[in-house]
């Protein structure tokens, strides 16, 4: 298995991979808008008969980062091909300046969960959704870089974000 860059010719097995695991599915256009994106990056995992096992992306904003559509077809599921698409993105993302990175799973999805935990995630359960919010696990050295995470964050979810920073010494 690889794992490269997602390209336009991989779609057709990418959509087929999102309508077999996902409810509200993207279509194929939203992914070719999404490659047209400078601030996002899609990879995807390609078996040794050139077939797409899966994929996942990263939407950068400064230094941040959220991990999405970590996508594994069901036969290859549970064989850390997820956690592999994940390392990558992380370490590329990384190349890019991002410092921090968030990620969504189902609160139903305990596999998922248990893959992000053993990459560095901390799971954060949110009672209103039926899923969690995951953090990497960060650690913050000076004040002002943890008051700014905290407002990106905020910033992203300002109607449902639990997040809120107070003033403490460090």
């Amino acid at each position: 298995m690889i794992i490269r860059k997602m390209e336009l010719r991989d779609l057709p097995q990418v959509v087929r991979i999102e309508e077999s695991l996902f409810s509200d599915p993207w279509t194929e256009n939203a992914f070719r808008d999404t490659l047209d994106q400078k601030e996002a990056d899609f990879v995807v995992a390609v078996s040794e008969q050139e077939e797409i096992i899966g994929f996942c992306g990263a939407y950068r904003a400064l230094d941040e980062a959220e991990i999405v559509n970590v996508a594994i077809r069901k036969k290859d599921q549970n064989q850390g091909v997820g956690a592999g698409m994940v390392r990558t993105l992380i370490e590329e993302e990384k190349k890019k300046g991002v410092h921090f990175f968030i990620l969504e799973v189902r609160e139903s999805n305990l596999s998922a969960q248990h893959c992000y935990e053993k990459l560095g995630f901390k799971v954060i359960p949110d009672s209103k959704e039926s899923r969690h919010d995951i953090i990497q696990e960060v650690e913050f050295h000076d004040p002002e870089l943890m008051v700014a995470f905290c407002e990106g964050i905020q910033a992203a979810a300002p109607v449902d974000s639990f997040v809120r920073p107070e003033p403490w010494d460090m």
